[in-house]
């Protein structure tokens, strides 16, 4: 049990995800989210029917079109190239990669966008949102470096921007937020599935083997979406471990002799060290982008493995599974933290015992 109340935990943004619509901040300055997804997803996508690599920028494994009049079909309109009945679409200039452009930009659902309330968030929070969705850094090394916000004065500075990033996270994984996504994305889906059968019509009469658009595009999705979590975590996780090791740093510092009680330079600089050890837990558990409700039917193994039932549990198993809700999953890795902990002590303390009996120390006088 931490020494602290929350209330004192002063270096970490507090949840975006307890919405009070009835709160107005005097400082936020609000703009309008149009786009969940990069526009230029689209476009990232089209090339690789060109040889062009995933998100990553890694080579797919699914099987594209490697003949060389295949290559742009995506990017033509069905009707010049199409076998019947696929070259008569409703939209004579229509072809897939503007259909794609069209849902990824929010214009798939006029219908929707007529009878949903524009979303609107805070004007930081949306760059940070979009930098971490372009699959950016939240900030570069080498501005970090210059604002200062590695050294020991600028610490509460410092836990501010990485909360901004967690913040981003959570207001992505929002219901709303996550929706539109999903539909975005399922509407892409459809649109590599039209296209499927009419390329799959092309390559029959040339005859060449089917392949399928759809399973391109889970590749492309999930790697995406992993790979925009993976450089967010790892960005964040390489700041807070920096952040640590200069409080650790001062701590040895301040021990020159053994002590009952502890000092308030000491204190500090512990309750630091515990404002960053819950925004790691912050960071492991909000900063993922889990893809339950978007329509994988190739690749059904990167759907998560969601658990609602976690009564009774201690932290002594793995998670194999996590809670969905941001909050539980939180308190659940916290368990699994306190365990791994707790086993971690308990060796040390057996090992140490174990290297006194090699010595032959004697136990203390009036020790058990």
């Amino acid at each position: 049990m931490s020494w602290r109340s929350l209330d004192d935990m002063k270096h970490i943004t507090q949840r975006v995800d307890v919405v009070n619509p009835e709160y107005k901040h005097p400082q936020l300055v609000i703009v309008n989210d149009a786009f969940v997804l990069p526009n230029t997803l689209a476009t990232q996508f089209a090339s690789l029917f060109m040889k062009g690599k995933l998100f990553s920028g890694k080579d797919p494994t699914q099987p594209r079109p490697s003949d060389e009049d295949e290559q742009a079909l995506f990017c033509q309109p069905c009707r010049e190239w199409a076998p019947a009945p696929y070259n008569n679409p409703r939209i004579r200039v229509d072809n897939a990669l503007s259909r794609t452009i069209s849902i990824i930009g929010g214009m798939g659902d006029l219908l929707s966008i007529v009878m949903t309330t524009s979303t609107e968030c805070d004007r930081d929070l949306h760059h940070m949102k979009t930098r971490v969705l372009h699959g950016l850094p939240p900030m570069s090394l080498a501005r970090w470096r210059q604002k200062g916000l590695h050294e020991l004065a600028n610490f509460e500075r410092a836990c501010e921007h990485l909360s901004q990033v967690v913040d981003a996270f959570e207001y992505i994984n929002l219901p709303q937020t996550q929706d539109r996504m999903r539909k975005a994305a399922n509407g892409v889906w459809d649109t590599c599935s039209d296209f499927e059968r009419a390329l799959n019509a092309y390559r029959a009469e040339r005859g060449r083997t089917s392949i399928s658009v759809t399973a391109m595009w889970e590749e492309f999705l999930v790697d995406y979406l992993t790979t925009v979590a993976e450089r967010a975590h790892a960005w964040t996780l390489a700041r807070l471990d920096e952040l640590r090791e200069a409080q650790w740093a001062r701590l040895q510092g301040t021990v020159s002799m053994p002590i009952q009680t502890l000092m308030p330079t000491q204190l500090e600089i512990l309750d630091k060290v515990h404002d960053l050890t819950e925004l790691t837990n912050k960071v492991d558990t909000r900063i993922m982008l889990p893809l339950p409700g978007f329509r994988l039917q190739t690749l059904t193994a990167a759907i998560p493995r969601i658990r609602d039932n976690w009564e009774g549990y201690q932290g002594g198993t793995p998670m194999t599974a996590f809670p969905y809700n941001m909050r539980f999953r939180s308190k659940v890795y916290a368990l699994r933290c306190k365990w791994l902990t707790n086993q971690a002590m308990v060796l040390r303390r057996e090992a140490a015992r174990g290297s006194g009996a090699e010595r032959g120390d004697e136990p203390a006088a009036g020790a058990c």
